[in-house]
């Protein structure tokens, strides 16, 4: 196609209509570098007119990120702002085009179309640098993730191309741990490392850091829930070998319902006769309940007795699978990463 034919660029956008002008050379090689106009040329591509100078840049940049900012997802709202942030690169009007390489992030997540489009893929492999990431604010690692989904369906025409995209994931998720970090939130981080791509090509020092950092804190973690475990553990034995054998004995022997009828001076019916057990029939029950044997032999008839005992049952599954670990965990060997 001749130099005559792709001369001009027309652009049938939301803003205000824009006359066509001609694109010096420097802007066209940096355009068909992205192969934003390439074979199908300017005349097909909707672009904006030449830019002549700052002002008119600014006004165009802030025009573009105020009325358009909304539109990132439609293929035209990208060519639009690689062909700005061109001209803020030619006319060296850096804090624009910082603003221009923000606006193309925040609307990636959701123009999960664009990743088919190779000039697209140039112009994040080219053009982004990484304090780019760094401005990135996220709730959840699941966004992180999402985003480094999104990074990794580019397809690039090269290897250095694509080299780029891990150095680009590597700094997402230093950034992304660090505002973590800074927040206190340790869950958070773990989850991330948890479920990102963190490949050993990936880890730099910095990464390898906060690694550790979260390790610490999950063997701090299971440190302190070791010894919840251990109280609960102690508090189970003295409720199993002391407090359930005696209530047991008193509701069985009908204490316990003499004690509630002279406290209400309410008559309460007995369905079945009292049993006269002493502690050790009480702690041998106890046992075999917490046990969840349940030999029947001792059995209780009353409400009371009952009640105790389903409690009893319960905690002693509770405890059962409790001591199950941690003896899995005192017999398995301990392996370092």
């Amino acid at each position: 196609m001749s130099r005559s034919s792709t001369a001009n660029v027309e652009f049938n956008h939301t803003c205000k209509p824009y006359k066509p002008f001609s694109i010096p050379p420097t802007v066209l090689k940096r355009l068909n570098s992205f192969r934003l106009i390439g074979n199908r040329g300017v005349g097909s591509h909707k672009g904006s007119r030449l830019l002549r100078n700052v002002q008119h840049i600014q006004a165009e940049v802030d025009a573009f990120l105020t009325n358009e900012g909304e539109a990132g997802d439609s293929e035209a709202y990208f060519d639009r702002l690689i062909y700005l942030h061109t001209c803020c690169k030619e006319a060296h009007q850096e804090a624009d085009a910082d603003k221009l390489r923000e606006a193309f992030l925040l609307a990636l997540p959701h123009a999960s179309f664009i990743v088919q489009k190779s000039g697209v893929a140039m112009f994040l492999s080219e053009e982004f640098i990484p304090s780019d990431f760094a401005k990135l604010q996220w709730q959840s690692p699941e966004e992180v993730v999402r985003f480094c989904e999104i990074l990794y369906d580019f397809q690039f025409p090269n290897d250095k191309a694509a080299e780029h995209i891990q150095v680009y994931v590597s700094i997402l998720l230093k950034e992304s741990l660090h505002q973590f970090e800074r927040q206190g939130d340790y869950e958070q981080m773990l989850h991330l490392l948890q479920t990102a791509p963190t490949s050993p090509g990936l880890l730099s020092g910095e990464l390898l850091r906060l690694r550790n950092r979260v390790h610490l804190y999950e063997m701090n973690r299971v440190k302190r829930h070791r010894h919840l475990l251990y109280v609960y553990l102690m508090i189970q034995a003295m409720l199993v070998l002391v407090i359930f054998p005696i209530l047991f004995v008193y509701a069985e022997n009908g204490a316990i319902r003499d004690a509630v009828e002279e406290a209400t001076d309410v008559k309460i019916p007995e369905k079945q006769g009292r049993q006269h057990l002493t502690y050790g029939d009480g702690l041998y029950w106890s046992i075999i309940t917490a046990a969840s044997i349940g030999y029947g032999d001792v059995t209780p008839r009353s409400i009371e007795g009952r009640i105790i005992a389903a409690i009893l049952g319960t905690m002693g599954v509770l405890t059962i699978g409790v001591l199950a670990g941690l003896i899995l965990n005192w017999i398995t060997p301990r392996q370092l990463d």
